[in-house]
């Protein structure tokens, strides 16, 4: 037989198992983990065969667990001992460090996913190398190799049917346990800290991606500020923003005219020379001290968004991710402008469910607004270039303020005087409902509509004693 001359007599599997292999290694412990602290009917059920390790000694330890099983004997390291067949030491001594370890971070059904996973992938390196081995050696294999790239795709379609379902139980004990979390005040959702739209929407819940859609002009990046000023300077946690369409330097300004309370003209205008506001604004930015805050605005391939964003989810401990916007950003080979954005769109969500935080994203509506008769107000088929992303989207929410068309009154006659609508128009978890809020526009300032006409002159947040945890950052990033 002639040997291949791609792989140069080396099986693909040969060539491949030893280094270039999906693997991951805590998956498969943390699996065995779950085996031995009795877990072990579950995880038969989805890694039902030992081949699905790559790892030969967590492979003969599961082995071990499911003889104990056969054999009526609760799977502990020390039973797999007394089964006495070759390697039963070693396999023991594994079992038992495992064991001791803390219970891992990922819960499991995610640790069996992971292990399919891997498996898989590796399933599909071996065969497509070998396909491609067949193919390169002979042009006639090719439909031959078709057919068998099919078949292959049917079997793995068929092997994967019993992950298509989650036990029951251990769904109902984890809502249980999170319903629990929302009442002792523990649930894993961030607040916006403006109570009366928290009181409508609840807050971001982790792995969830919202939308923020909005015509130009209607405040979306002051929207954003605002968030990003409340979750990383008054609730102290780690925020990470893409900002495709300002500089960090001007993102900058707009936190510091929040923060000091003078406005975006006076800071643009240098005070008209007076160094008394200046001295002030200066002893009032003092206190913006966070460490919680990481701009980046030279990104705008939407792979690499998103990688640099779980990077920074793996190595800062990021919390929320902010994306303004998804128009701005690109996909190289994607089709055209609608798929690319599906695509983004996508990754957006996938981010989310991943890294187990929020990702917030926002949009531009298209110009049909304008051309509406009436109000103005947005709707769903607004969003621009695509459907997917109201698809993808868990929340969508859209900005609207009637002074911009110049309606200065509302349908209750009153006046419209720094309002901002914010319209909740898709709610997974909560109500659809519109949430009146108030927008000082001289220095971006998004609060409740009931502090209408206070002056807020205190400056929020003495924020000197947040930790200053060491940061990941490029030549191209900003940490404050």
């Amino acid at each position: 037989m002639k040997k291949s001359k791609f792989t140069h007599g080396i099986s693909p599997q040969e060539k491949y198992n030893s280094f270039a292999v999906p693997y991951n290694e805590k998956a498969e412990q943390d699996a065995i983990w779950y085996a031995l602290n009795g877990k072990h009917d579950t995880i038969f059920e989805y890694i039902n065969n030992k081949t699905l390790f790559k790892n030969s000694l967590y492979a003969g330890i599961y082995e071990g667990i499911k003889t104990c099983i056969e054999k009526n004997e609760y799977p502990s390291p020390l039973s797999i001992l007394r089964l006495g067949w070759d390697l039963s030491r070693e396999y023991s001594k594994e079992a038992s460090k495992i064991k001791q370890q803390p219970q891992p971070i990922d819960d499991l059904f995610t640790t069996c996913m992971v292990v399919i996973e891997n498996e898989v992938a590796r399933q599909v390196i071996y065969k497509c190398m070998e396909t491609l081995d067949s193919v390169y050696n002979s042009v006639s294999n090719s439909i031959t190799a078709a057919e068998t790239l099919t078949n292959f795709s049917d079997e793995i379609g068929q092997s994967l049917n019993h992950i298509s379902k989650l036990d029951f139980q251990d769904l109902k004990r984890n809502v249980i346990a999170e319903i629990k979390e929302r009442v002792e005040g523990n649930a894993k959702v961030i607040k916006t800290n403006i109570s009366e739209l928290d009181l409508i929407l609840g807050g971001f819940e982790n792995g969830s991606f919202s939308v923020i859609a909005a015509r130009p002009s209607m405040g979306k990046t002051a929207f954003l500020v605002q968030l990003m000023y409340n979750i990383a300077v008054i609730q102290n946690k780690k925020v990470l923003m893409f900002n495709l369409e300002m500089t960090k330097e001007e993102l900058c300004k707009r936190f510091i005219a929040l923060h000091t309370k003078f406005s975006n003209f006076e800071l643009r205008q240098g005070f008209d020379r007076q160094m008394g506001k200046y001295d002030e604004m200066v002893r009032r930015v003092e206190s913006l001290t966070t460490n919680n805050i990481y701009l980046i605005d030279n990104i705008f391939d939407g792979n690499q968004i998103f990688a640099k964003a779980r990077q920074m989810v793996n190595n800062v401990g990021i919390e929320l991710v902010f994306f303004d916007y998804i128009q701005l950003s690109s996909l190289k080979e994607s089709g055209n402008r609608e798929q690319e954005i599906s695509k983004i769109s996508r990754l957006c969500k996938q981010t989310a469910k991943q890294c187990k935080i929020p990702v917030i994203a926002l949009s531009q509506l298209s110009r049909a607004v304008e051309s509406r008769s009436g109000d103005k107000r947005p709707q769903m088929s607004d969003i621009r270039e695509s459907g997917a992303i109201e698809q993808d989207a868990d929340n969508v929410l859209f900005l609207y303020r009637p002074e911009y068309y110049e309606i200065t009154m509302d349908e209750n006659n009153e006046s419209t005087f720094n309002l901002l609508e914010v319209i909740i128009a898709k709610a997974r978890n909560g109500v659809l409902k519109t949430v009146k809020l108030h927008y000082e526009r001289m220095y971006n300032e998004v609060t409740n509509w009931s502090n209408r006409g206070q002056i807020n002159s205190k400056i929020i947040g003495n924020i000197s004693d947040f930790e200053s945890a060491p940061k990941v950052l490029g030549q191209n990033e900003i940490g404050f």
